[in-house]
């Protein structure tokens, strides 16, 4: 998950991002791709039992948040094209007066990326979850399509 808060036209929008795989596609074919990153000890790979649905990962390496980057990895390339459901705040003369809900924002993530003009110094961590600690600052994304009433 991860928290995005982008001002736009006068509305402070926050977003919240959450990447699920879904393995449930019964082909096994969810992921183009795998290998290792760096100098990993053990080589590491991928199966799929069909029956079960089931991807099996495995490989070893060193922490990658203490400064080497040695694990194992699969990926599938995405268009990066997104529409979610938002909510935020009106921002008049520079301060949040009225919610805003029921919008829609929508774009291309990698656009988004390339869109970001600002960033904040308010970079929090969530408490830890299954996924882990996670966190972001707030960003200034100088253009992002916003619909609703």
């Amino acid at each position: 998950m991860t928290k995005i808060a982008s001002k736009m036209k006068g509305v402070t929008i926050t977003l919240l991002f959450i990447l699920l795989i879904s393995c449930s596609n019964g082909g096994g074919d969810l992921f183009e791709g795998s290998g290792d990153i760096g100098n990993c000890k053990l080589q590491g790979s991928m199966s799929y039992d069909k029956q079960s649905d089931t991807y099996t990962l495995t490989g070893a390496g060193t922490n990658m948040w203490a400064g080497n980057d040695e694990f194992f990895m699969v990926w599938r390339k995405e268009s990066g094209d997104f529409s979610l459901s938002a909510s935020g705040f009106l921002i008049e003369d520079g301060r949040f007066t009225l919610p805003v809900e029921q919008i829609v924002v929508s774009g291309n993530f990698f656009e988004l990326l390339h869109n970001i003009t600002s960033v904040g110094n308010d970079l929090r961590f969530s408490m830890p979850e299954s996924i882990g600690c996670v966190g972001m600052p707030s960003i200034l994304v100088k253009n992002m399509n916003v619909s609703g009433e």
